[in-house]
């Protein structure tokens, strides 16, 4: 009974981002995603230590993104059509995380970069755990800051893009080529049984800046214009179950969101994790999405060039996806039990493979990574 309530409560902290478990860690981590016209290859690199009292764990994060046959959005139009076309897109983080009693804190600092966007974003979020233990209660805040450009020629020169947009006094662009961002969530977590555990959680956004993209027309060779500000609100539930005398464990997520542009959309995330050994996990899921379109999407890609809004981003159209995925992990501490492997005390490496099926423009992808870790 004691190990399986050690063993949801770490669950519990599992699911707040704010929780600042003491571990030195490195992890590194490679991202794969296809799809029809574009591939993308992800490496990334985690780096967390902890300060001698404990209480403090400083990390560093820096990521890479190779974009091959990107789309329009990237500039492969400027560039020479549907030419295959490589973007880099570099990234890099600092985090900061306290636990202190029962309060938990952390904030981070990021910055990338690519070919025509800057963007950057801070945020802070704070969790305390009451009711020895078994509930917790957090909230998060976040703000992004990224500058948009657009490719005017083949030698790669760099003008702000302030959208398409018309202003009410009937000038474009834009006033700005900035996209500001603000991301809050309040939520909790509680522990209901030794077996059972339940979380709630409402996110909220509000976007205001150029969203439109550079490059990108509809269907008769206008150019995109989208509302220069946007707000979303998404509520979040989630249940685990831990069943009893067995090495299975449920969880199952619901993601309702929706904004004023007209979209609304449900999520069902159910995931599986059995341990098949005592060095092997396993982790099966199961997702589905199904959103309505944005109110001035239109399906044939066809609008008026006195329309105020026209968009060809697949992301704003009606669409259903089915994501069915599996991952393994493989804990080295069975062979840092021989002498010559104590150094991979506590490391592990993990395989992930997802394939989405969906019915939007960009069709079927595949995603997978491959992690391996090692504490120190």
């Amino acid at each position: 009974m004691m190990s399986r309530l050690a063993l949801l409560l770490a669950l519990v902290a599992a699911l707040v981002a704010t929780s600042s478990r003491a571990e030195d860690r490195i992890i590194v981590r490679g991202n794969y995603y296809r799809e029809a016209s574009t591939r993308v290859l992800q490496p990334l690199v985690t780096f967390s230590k902890d300060l001698p009292d404990e209480r403090l764990t400083v990390g560093v994060d820096y990521l890479l993104d190779a974009i091959s046959s990107a789309s329009i959005a990237a500039g492969a139009a400027v560039l020479g059509g549907d030419k295959v076309f490589t973007e880099l897109r570099h990234e890099t983080a600092a985090r900061v995380s306290s636990q202190l009693g029962g309060w938990g804190l952390h904030s981070y600092f990021r910055y990338s970069t690519e070919t025509d966007y800057v963007a950057r974003a801070t945020g802070l979020s704070v969790s305390r755990q009451l009711l020895q233990r078994t509930l917790t209660v957090f909230g998060r805040y976040s703000y992004g800051f990224n500058r948009a450009y657009r490719i005017t020629n083949n030698i790669g020169a760099l003008h702000p893009w302030r959208s398409n947009r018309v202003t009410a006094d009937g000038t474009r662009p834009g006033p700005t080529n900035l996209l500001a961002s603000h991301y809050g969530a309040v939520g909790a977590t509680q522990l209901l049984s030794p077996y059972w555990m339940a979380s709630v959680s409402v996110e909220t956004a509000d976007l205001q800046g150029p969203q439109d993209n550079p490059y990108r027309s509809v269907g008769n060779n206008l150019p995109e214009i989208h509302p220069w500000r946007r707000r979303r609100l998404a509520p979040v539930g989630e249940v685990r179950w831990s069943i009893p005398r067995t090495p299975l464990a449920l969880e199952q997520r619901y993601r309702y969101y929706i904004d004023d542009w007209g979209i609304s959309a449900h999520a069902t995330d159910s995931r599986l994790h059995l341990r098949l050994f005592h060095v092997l996990r396993l982790r099966a899921r199961y997702r589905f999405y199904t959103q309505s379109s944005a109110r001035f999407a239109r399906a044939d890609g066809f609008y008026l060039p006195n329309d105020p809004y026209r968009t060809a981003d697949p992301k704003l159209s009606a669409f259903v996806s089915h994501t069915p995925g599996i991952e393994l992990t493989y804990e080295f501490d069975g062979l840092a039990r021989m002498r010559p492997f104590r150094w991979l005390a506590g490391g592990w490496v993990q395989a992930t493979y997802n394939h989405v099926f969906q019915t939007n423009r960009f069709g079927p992808a595949r995603l997978g990574s491959l992690a391996f870790s090692l504490a120190f």
